[in-house]
């Protein structure tokens, strides 16, 4: 039987973890206020271009291809690549999001303008950062050179998410774990496939 102390000590321990939740919301909307404080004209149309290059992962499929293009031997790759994607929105856009439920910051703040559209889905975590993440990792682990345009291009897509409106930036800091464990999960973390098949290493 539970005690009056471990009764206590539960309720207790509840209230430090709703007071710890309650100071990372608030700093998480203090980032998303300041993120949105950059605006300017070029920057919101460079954020609408960024964001609508992310939608659904699209974009890491038309860069497989073009890499396909010039590595015939990557086509088990592309594949691969596309179930990692497949999976990463399964997991963030099917099962996270109406699971945690979390509302997109225009919903709860009135007044805060919103670039583009507005979705309809829940926030945690974006889905546009888990597949620009795993798409990113995906082609890093087909070609060792487009780590860091991949990686830029990636984390231009989840920030663009703040800055037009529709996402905190704990729903793309957790998006993008997820998208680089899922495409972990299905890519590994061998040598490129590029550099398995002509025997080379890229530093």
């Amino acid at each position: 039987m539970i005690t009056e102390d471990q009764l206590t000590l539960v309720f207790s321990e509840t209230t430090k973890m709703e007071g710890l939740l309650a100071i990372l919301l608030a700093k998480d909307e203090l980032l998303r206020s300041w993120v949105t404080s950059w605006r300017h004209p070029f920057l919101n149309s460079f954020a609408l271009f960024i964001t609508h290059l992310g939608e659904w992962g699209l974009i890491w499929l038309v860069l497989g291809i073009l890499l396909l293009s010039l590595h015939s031997k990557l086509g088990s790759g592309l594949w691969r690549m596309s179930l990692a994607l497949c999976l990463t929105a399964l997991v963030s856009n099917v099962f996270l999001k109406p699971v945690v439920a979390r509302p997109r910051p225009f919903a709860v703040i009135e007044k805060l303008e919103v670039l583009g559209q507005r979705p309809k889905t829940f926030s945690f975590p974006s889905g546009h950062a888990s597949e620009a993440f795993a798409g990113a990792y995906a082609l890093t682990q087909l070609y060792r050179r487009a780590r860091w345009p991949s990686f830029t291009l990636a984390s231009l897509i989840a920030l663009s998410r703040v800055y037009i409106g529709v996402h905190y930036p704990l729903d793309i800091i957790f998006g993008s774990l997820i998208g680089l464990g899922c495409s972990h999960f299905v890519m590994g973390s061998n040598a490129p496939l590029c550099v398995r098949k002509t025997q080379k290493t890229w530093i």
